[in-house]
């Protein structure tokens, strides 16, 4: 569990610092997620409560990689 929860706080941190430098440039966030790690109840638990806190910021864009390239122009 307490894997899990420095994951959370990586995850938090790193929010809010790109959150931050976002108010002069845009930056995206990426999490990369394998199955054999986050799967688990607990670190599945810690990515849920993450991502409700993200919803909960209505000018954040969720959007894959090909839908950021696309915007870039690429």
């Amino acid at each position: 569990m307490s894997h899990a929860f420095g994951l959370a706080h990586v995850w938090n941190n790193e929010f809010e610092v790109l959150y931050q430098e976002s108010q002069r440039a845009a930056r995206f966030m990426i999490l990369s997620l394998q199955t054999w790690a986050i799967g688990r109840p607990a670190p599945l638990r810690i990515l849920k409560l993450f991502l409700e806190n993200l919803l909960g910021h209505e000018e954040l864009w969720f959007a894959r990689a090909s839908e950021i390239a696309a915007s870039c122009g690429r």
